[in-house]
């Protein structure tokens, strides 16, 4: 179980609306891990060029397993996490489920706002293929060693590989293998098979954010574990994307 404490703000133009949500918020949580204690701070009233607006924040502290962690993380988007105690270990086919959860998240808030998640990053390979002694030494290092499988549409069959080549290096990682098959629709419409290394755990969830690959499975290590640092920048990064994709679905309404 994991010990961890979250800030959660919440902002309106009604100070009760503030009060409400923020008593919803806690409610939610309520149903979906242990609460040890909570605690909203004092509204308070803002004013920026003229318009008033009022905030408020929940802290609370609270028990979940990592998997409902990783989801409350995506649903409150707290601004800070504080974790204090929980070791996690996990088999492949613990964490599975929870990348399931996390690629279904980001898919859905993707069609319902409309937008996608924007890949910062260049190609760094020239072709797959990673040395075998590399490969060894990254996943003694925490490295990861996945399949993940992507559908995709272009001009070409080569062009698509391309496209997902591009797009995994855009993410930091490595890939070994790849393979496609070409399935019915317009143009080359298809899905690409890669073998992928990640160097990094926290490497590995955001890719699952910004790829949003539509099955994944775990070749090398047997069992993943994570520190207390990791948990808890996870939870965050989470957070932050997807507060961002509701940021700029506010701010193209405006």
């Amino acid at each position: 179980m994991i010990d961890c404490t979250f800030f959660v703000e919440a902002q309106s133009n009604s100070s009760m609306a503030v009060e409400s949500s923020l008593r919803e918020l806690l409610t939610d949580v309520e149903t979906n891990a242990t609460v040890i204690t909570s605690k909203s701070e004092e509204i308070i009233e803002h004013e920026v060029e003229g318009t008033r607006y009022y905030s408020g924040v929940l802290q609370i502290r609270l028990k979940a397993d990592f998997r409902a962690y990783i989801n409350l993380c995506m649903r409150l988007t707290p601004t800070a996490i504080d974790v204090s105690s929980g070791s996690v270990s996990l088999e492949p086919r613990e964490l599975l489920p929870v990348f399931g959860d996390i690629s279904s998240r980001i898919s859905k808030l993707s069609q319902k706002l409309g937008i996608a998640i924007q890949n910062a990053g260049r190609r760094f390979q020239e072709a797959p293929g990673v040395d075998p002694d590399f490969i060894d030494e990254t996943i003694s290092y925490g490295g990861i060693l996945m399949k993940m499988v992507f559908e995709g549409r272009s001009d070409t069959e080569e062009r698509l590989k391309e496209t997902v080549m591009e797009t995994v290096n855009s993410a930091g990682a490595y890939i070994n293998k790849i393979n496609s098959r070409r399935t019915e629709g317009p143009d080359w419409t298809g899905v690409v098979g890669v073998e992928v290394l990640f160097e990094d755990i926290e490497d590995v969830f955001l890719a699952v954010v910004r790829l949003v690959p539509v099955a994944m499975s775990i070749v090398e290590p047997d069992t993943i574990s994570l520190s207390l640092r990791e948990i808890q920048n996870i939870g965050m990064d989470l957070s932050e994307v997807v507060h961002s994709f509701v940021s700029e679905s506010i701010a193209r309404h405006i």
